[in-house]
């Protein structure tokens, strides 16, 4: 059964509507994704890791690693601005990381990514995003390794 982090439930305004969200749905990423990505991270390093998204008008949070810190920052049409958080070592970021949930992800609570409307939820890290991630980085190895063998033969 996954760790919970948070009790009750957190009123959050989102644009024009004020919605409940209950804390207790969301586990926090936990020590095996949080590992996983930094991992990733480290093979992909710079801010063009294919982690935010490309399209046009993309406004929302990244992850990437460089100058062996780990960092997240906002991403505002495609750019990838400032870090508003780093670490200075693998251990810091994953023991971090490995306690979030999507709530704080998304801004609500106090922390490191705390945000303000309108970047509450705009796009945010999420564990879907950063699991997706990790599978294609994966998934990206796998068809390296296939490419390099087959021009080796």
């Amino acid at each position: 059964m996954p760790q919970m982090r948070g009790t009750g439930t957190l009123l959050q305004c989102t644009g024009q509507s004020l919605a409940k969200m209950d804390m207790n749905t969301h586990p926090v990423l936990g020590l095996e994704q949080a590992s996983a990505l930094a991992e990733a991270l480290m093979h992909t390093p710079g801010v063009h890791n294919d982690f935010a998204y490309t399209r046009n008008n993309f406004c929302g949070d990244t992850v990437y690693f460089k100058d062996d810190k780990f960092h997240i920052a906002l991403v505002e049409n495609s750019r990838v601005r400032a870090p508003h958080v780093s670490f200075d070592s693998r251990e810091e970021f994953v023991d971090w990381l490995a306690q979030q949930t999507d709530i704080h992800f998304m801004g609500y609570l106090r922390g490191k990514l705390k945000k303000e409307v309108p970047w509450k939820r705009n796009q945010a890290l999420s564990a879907k995003r950063i699991s997706n991630y990790i599978e294609f980085r994966k998934f990206d190895e796998v068809g390296k390794a296939g490419v390099t063998s087959a021009l080796q033969r």
